[in-house]
C-alpha cells in the first residue's frame, strides 16, 4: 500500500520489511568466556594429539622391550609425556571446549598401560633373578654368588 502526502510516498509493506530487518538481531560470535580466553569449539586441541601419539608410540616401543630390556628405557618418557598432557588436555578441552577428548583417553590410557606392563616386568624380572640366584647358590655354593 503506498501513501502520498505532499511530495513524501511512503511503502507501507517496505517500512515493515525493514523495520523487520532492523529489529532483527544477528547472532553475535562468542569473543571470549568469562576468563576472557577464546573458545576452540572446531579445533582439535594439540596436547590432545600429542598426548596420543606419545602413548601409542610407548605402547609399540613396548612390544620390542618385551624380548630386549633395552627399549623399556626409552618407553618411559613416552608414556609419562602421554598420560602428562593427556591429563592436561582433558582439563582443557573440560574447561574451554573444544575437540579431541578421545585423542586425549587414548594418550592417557595408552600411556598408563605401557607404565603397567613395564612395572608388572620390572618386578617378575626381579623375583626371577632372586629366584635364580638362590637355586644357584644352593647348587654351587656360596662362594661363587657373594
Amino acid at each position: 500500500m503506498t501513501t502520498t502526502v505532499g511530495s513524501m510516498t511512503t511503502t507501507t509493506a517496505m517500512t515493515t520489511t525493514t523495520r523487520m530487518i532492523s529489529s532483527h538481531r544477528l547472532p553475535v560470535p562468542n569473543r571470549g568466556g568469562a576468563r576472557g580466553r577464546s573458545r576452540r569449539s572446531s579445533s582439535q586441541n594439540p596436547l590432545a594429539v600429542l598426548s596420543m601419539i606419545c602413548g601409542i608410540a610407548g605402547l609399540v616401543i613396548m612390544v620390542p622391550g618385551i624380548c630386549c630390556g633395552c627399549f623399556f628405557i626409552l618407553s618411559i618418557p613416552l608414556d609419562i609425556a602421554a598420560i602428562i598432557m593427556g591429563s592436561i588436555a582433558l582439563y582443557q578441552i573440560g574447561n574451554d571446549g573444544g575437540e579431541g577428548k578421545p585423542m586425549a583417553l587414548t594418550g592417557v590410557i595408552c600411556g598408563s598401560l605401557a607404565l603397567l606392563i613395564f612395572v608388572v616386568m620390572l618386578i617378575v624380572g626381579v623375583a626371577l633373578h632372586k629366584k635364580r640366584r638362590r637355586t644357584a647358590r644352593r647348587r654351587y655354593g656360596p662362594l661363587i654368588w657373594n
